[in-house]
């Protein structure tokens, strides 16, 4: 029996258009979107595991594609783009009717405070568990951060449903055993939720 629907933020509640950030430090880097994208995703993980500063990750990053600190911008390109996709917290609020709804997400400090007090500062008390990498110490795709959240709130990986937009991620959830969805969309994690027997009306 499914008692949790357990989100990711980026890309799932919140739209983040990173691969425009990574057309930006490609063309200035002299490489190429898919090239930045690589790097930036190669140093998050101690970055969003709260192991070094956004000061240290930003001259990781920099000194990898050959530019300045100061132009990696991560948090001020995130401050300017990130915004609540509006239909999924319309289903969010329609699922907690019948299931705890929580969020699991790999964030740094610094991109979740501006998360927590502006992106869904109008509808954070819809969520009834608020679980960040940072603060778990370790990050998806990794089984630790899976197994923390069952810990936490004691469930078994049956009770269990999880939503990513990213494949390892979901692929890292199903492997300790969890209900997952790769989301590609509202409409077909509606369709997804209601072939698992999820309850809820749709929006």
């Amino acid at each position: 029996m499914i008692k949790l629907v357990l989100f990711d933020l980026g890309g799932v509640i919140i739209k983040v258009p990173d691969d425009e950030n990574y057309k930006r430090l490609g063309k200035i880097s002299g490489t190429s979107p898919a090239y930045a994208e690589r790097v930036v995703k190669e140093e998050a993980e101690p970055f969003e595991s709260g192991k070094i500063t956004l000061k240290e990750f930003e001259k990781r990053v920099a000194g990898i594609l050959g530019i300045k600190p100061s132009e990696v911008r991560w948090l001020q390109f995130f401050k300017k783009t990130a915004k609540p996709d509006n239909a999924m917290v319309e289903l969010v609020t329609e699922l907690k009717r019948n299931y705890t709804v929580a969020y699991l997400s790999n964030a740094d400090r610094w991109r979740y405070e501006h998360v927590r007090n502006h992106v869904i500062r109008g509808f954070a008390d819809l969520f009834d568990y608020k679980f960040v990498s940072f603060k778990l110490g370790c990050v998806k795709p990794y089984s630790p951060i899976y197994k923390k959240v069952l810990s936490k709130l004691k469930l078994k990986p049956s009770e269990v449903i999880f939503i990513d937009n990213i494949a390892k991620n979901v692929s890292g959830a199903r492997a300790v055993g969890i209900n997952s969805i790769i989301f590609t969309g509202i409409k077909k994690l509606e369709s997804d939720l209601a072939r698992l027997g999820i309850k809820f009306n749709k929006v």
